[in-house]
């Protein structure tokens, strides 16, 4: 009664475990495709508008900056951005709209909207971060997945030129994304041959792209390798019953066929034999299909997740599980931080699954093959 308890108790986890992570992943899935390009010691150097202009040619441009104050107990980053930076963030906006670039407007959360006024609605009312005054255009919703990773900070957005910093709209981060939203294999590449096309090596020499292009991929391939495992077992495991159902019917009609004929044998046998052969039939063609599942499987890590000399090097792997990022801003820090937390966490829930696949496993492999009946 025990065992049976512990075997539905594992049975009903694991479905619990592969739920959540499919709501994970379907979660990060949201977050758009997107390569950073950060000046690390800009010296006084920026991104200027012309800059943008030209890279605007063949993809979707977003600058910004960030500035950190306190608006009485709560510790605000105020980010300049433009109208693009809702392509590069996952906003869903439960009231008003994103605001025009041109106007002091300002969006916040739905968490800070309800600090700064109660159950009152937001938009239209005015907050003052330092000297200059706001109108609420926007409130978007501030999701759990998302909050993870902010640096505790309650976020701002307003205008790039608004009166915040005086008429300076010089960045010193770009963000840049397909024109459709998406990011083809090697977009990375892409946008750093024109951004130096552009700019000329000589002109930003200390700078940083960060790839954001392929995580989901990465992401994902915590299921798609856990569902790789749980194949493969489940060939050996049919292989390992048809092989022993062969052996037991070949060894009953082997003694049988020295006191009958074989008609007599297969007149007595016709169900159990129709009832075998169909068996039998279904598990080729099972066999078949996990093959053919297993021969397409693609496992796609990039090279900074494989160690390139020594793949049993597990100095390499404990640093890539327990990576942060060393980037003080927020908008790259905020994005990084939250593949970073997400992977772990997908990490922790696969290896969970594998850990109770492999136990369910092992209890149907000893009920089944245990003992041998001839």
């Amino acid at each position: 009664m025990i065992k049976k308890i512990g075997v539905v108790s594992c049975i009903v986890l694991l479905i619990l475990l592969i739920v959540f992570q499919i709501h994970v992943i379907n979660s990060f899935e949201s977050l758009p495709e997107r390569a950073e390009i950060s000046l690390i010691d800009d010296g006084g150097r920026k991104f200027y508008p012309e800059d943008r202009e030209f890279l605007n040619q063949d993809f979707l441009i977003s600058r910004l900056k960030e500035k950190n104050i306190s608006v009485g107990k709560n510790k605000i980053s105020v980010i300049l951005t433009d109208e693009n930076y809702p392509r590069f963030w996952n906003f869903d906006m439960t009231e008003g709209k994103w605001f025009s670039e041109n106007k002091d407007e300002a969006v916040i959360s739905n968490e800070l909207a309800e600090k700064l006024f109660h159950m009152e609605d937001a938009v239209g009312k005015e907050i003052d971060l330092g000297d200059v005054s706001y109108m609420v255009s926007g409130v978007y919703e501030e999701k759990d997945l998302y909050k993870k990773a902010v640096s505790g900070r309650e976020r701002i957005y307003v205008p790039l030129n608004s009166n915040f910093d005086g008429d300076n709209i010089d960045v010193s981060k770009l963000l840049a994304t397909g024109k459709n939203g998406e990011c083809g294999k090697f977009f990375t590449e892409r946008f750093a041959e024109k951004f130096f096309l552009c700019t000329g090596p000589e002109n930003y020499k200390d700078y940083e792209i960060k790839d954001m292009t392929r995580n989901i991929d990465i992401i994902s391939q915590f299921l798609t390798g856990y569902v790789f495992i749980v194949q493969l077992l489940l060939f050996i495991f049919i292989c390992r019953l048809f092989m022993r159902d062969f052996v037991l019917c070949f060894d009953k009609y082997r003694k049988a066929s020295e006191k009958q004929y074989l008609g007599e044998i297969v007149s007595e046998n016709t169900t159990e034999i129709l009832i075998t052969s169909i068996k039998w039939a279904i598990m080729v063609f099972a066999s078949i299909f996990l093959v053919r599942k297993i021969i397409d499987f693609q496992f796609y890590v990039p090279g900074k997740y494989l160690p390139t000399d020594y793949i049993f090097d597990f100095k390499f792997y404990s640093g890539v599980f327990l990576q942060k990022t060393k980037i003080p801003s927020m908008f790259i820090s905020d994005y990084e931080n939250l593949y970073i937390n997400v992977f772990h966490l997908c990490a922790v829930i696969s290896a969970s699954e594998i850990f109770l696949s492999l136990v369910l496993y092992l209890i149907l492999w000893k009920k089944v093959f245990s003992s041998r009946v001839v």
